[in-house]
């Protein structure tokens, strides 16, 4: 799931990890060619953030056989996906970002697409504020830390979130630095988890997860599967990013988008082998009622390991990577989301000149009042990701490029199955978890 730390211009996918902004420098060699490697990874870096925690839930539900149609319907939707994406800036030019390029050729949709956007940011904030604030009650239960009685929610719930929102009024420039090593650490770590998994891999539950499905569950699952496994791999926030700095360094227009597609298809084939890596692991040590239990308790799959695997060293180290990762990505997610109201109201770029204080806590007492009902709620985070956060992703991704592909007439050469393919994946990623979950009753 991207992981935002800026915005410029307001646009939707200019909120990029600052790993990518140093990408510049690093990406062009000595002979004047361009390294892959550092937008790779820079790529890689945006898609992995905390949604991924809880992958692992809805995939140990299903079984390898769901999860592999799963994941071979989201190879192409992620592909074609981002090369439409890069493809509206790269041929607008004038070193035009891609909100900026969809306002050109979309000038009356260009204000719904950022309040599409903002919203997007703060469904994700809710999210993460759910699981954050789940996973420190499951983690302080399971030590007895919380006393005889557990607080009531409410009052949790605003000392973490409003104690968290602090912060980052205090300290956010700060924070925002050492959020690119938090990105960082936060893929070793959960590396670390991958591999600490195996020794506790199961034959029982290997084949069990390998028994073939019910076909009615079988398409249940893997129409919940499908848009939350998408959901993992975008990172199209950064893209805008890859693009601009291609066209300083290759004018060759065909050049440069043979080069985007490379280091599109690496991205993609680095994140595939990590996430489905991650939750393979996951689903060879855990059984699949576990995963059902955790969906009902909402937390996220490295909170379930700390539970299961409680009396070892990996039971304290999954609770404290999930806590790790939902607090780096409401963070990071919560500058984006600052940025963009700045930009929707027209205040830009306040580096330049003095900035009152006023409007900086409004936004902060206001993010925490509409946070806490969800949060005290408890609110499914499964249910947030599958019907909100994924269809507006698929929005942005799939269906305003591939549109703009199908009905501007200099990209008459670029119509054909894949823009069609793009914009169905996208319809169906918007409704696909709403109709899974209306087929199984839930």
């Amino acid at each position: 799931m991207p992981t935002t730390t800026g915005i410029k211009r307001g646009g939707i996918d200019d909120a990029k990890p600052r790993a990518a902004g140093a990408a510049t420098e690093r990406a062009v060699s000595d002979r004047g060619g361009v390294s892959f490697m550092p937008w790779v990874l820079a790529l890689f870096g945006t898609a992995v953030g905390a949604g991924v925690l809880f992958l692992p839930i809805q995939a140990g539900q299903g079984g390898f056989w769901v999860l592999g149609a799963a994941a071979l319907m989201v190879w192409p939707t992620i592909v074609l996906g981002h090369r439409f994406y890069a493809l509206i800036p790269s041929r607008v030019g004038g070193g035009l970002d891609y909100s900026s390029a969809v306002a050109h050729r979309l000038p009356r949709l260009a204000l719904l697409l950022r309040l599409l956007f903002v919203a997007w940011l703060f469904v994700l904030l809710t999210a993460y504020s759910i699981g954050l604030t789940n996973g420190l009650v499951a983690l302080l239960a399971e030590h007895h830390w919380l006393g005889a009685e557990t607080p009531a929610r409410s009052w949790f719930a605003s000392a973490v979130l409003g104690g968290l929102l602090l912060l980052l009024g205090m300290a956010r420039p700060i924070l925002v630095r050492l959020l690119g090593g938090l990105s960082l650490v936060l893929i070793g770590l959960l590396m670390t988890v991958t591999v600490a998994l195996v020794p506790h891999w199961s034959l029982d539950i290997a084949l069990a997860a390998l028994a073939p499905p019910e076909p009615e569950a079988a398409l249940r699952q893997l129409l919940i599967l499908y848009p939350l496994l998408t959901l993992s791999f975008m990172f199209f926030p950064s893209l805008s990013g890859l693009v601009l700095d291609l066209q300083s360094q290759l004018p060759d227009r065909a050049g440069r988008e043979r080069v985007t597609g490379r280091v599109i298809n690496a991205a993609t084939l680095a994140l595939f082998g990590f996430v489905l890596g991650l939750v393979a692991s996951f689903m060879l040590a855990v059984p699949a009622a576990e995963f059902a239990a955790a969906d009902r308790q909402n937390i996220s799959a490295l909170d379930l390991v700390g539970e299961r695997f409680s009396h070892s060293w990996l039971g304290a180290l999954g609770p404290a990577v999930s806590l790790i990762a939902l607090s780096s990505s409401f963070i990071g997610i919560y500058v984006g989301y600052r940025l963009a109201l700045l930009a929707l109201f027209g205040r830009g770029d306040t580096r330049a000149r003095p900035a009152p204080r006023w409007p900086e806590a409004l936004l902060l007492i206001a993010t925490l009042c509409l946070l806490l009902p969800p949060v005290i709620a408890n609110v499914p985070v499964m249910d947030i990701l599958g019907d909100l956060v994924a269809p507006l992703g698929a929005i942005f991704l799939l269906l305003v490029p591939a549109g703009i592909v199908l009905t501007a007439a200099d990209l008459r050469a670029e119509r054909g199955f894949a823009a069609w393919f793009s914009v169905a994946s996208g319809v169906v990623v918007i409704g696909a978890y709403f109709i899974g979950k209306g087929l199984g009753g839930g």
